[in-house]
């Protein structure tokens, strides 16, 4: 008698920030979870002149490619086959 395929699905679910965004991992094997990982990925703080009235607004886009590579990362190390991400 041959066994049923067992299924496994890991999940990788985000929490996204500016100055931190966190991440989680778990697998689900025949709908039995297991932890992974977990971990989170930080910005630069922002620098603001208040005096000279400078903003963090073209801080913006150096951010989001610390974002997107840190997450490229999780991805490449863990392979989600799913991802989740909070409101």
């Amino acid at each position: 008698m041959l066994k049923a395929a067992r299924e496994t699905i890991r999940i990788l679910g985000i929490d996204p920030g500016l100055r931190v965004t966190g991440f989680g991992v778990i697998e689900s094997i025949d709908n039995k979870l297991s932890y992974i990982t977990s971990g989170v990925i930080k910005t630069a703080t922002a620098k603001k002149n208040v005096i000279e009235g400078e903003d963090d607004r073209e801080e913006l886009p150096a951010r989001l490619k610390v974002i997107l590579d840190g997450l490229f990362e999780v991805i490449d190390t863990y392979q989600p086959t799913q991802v989740a991400v909070e409101k």
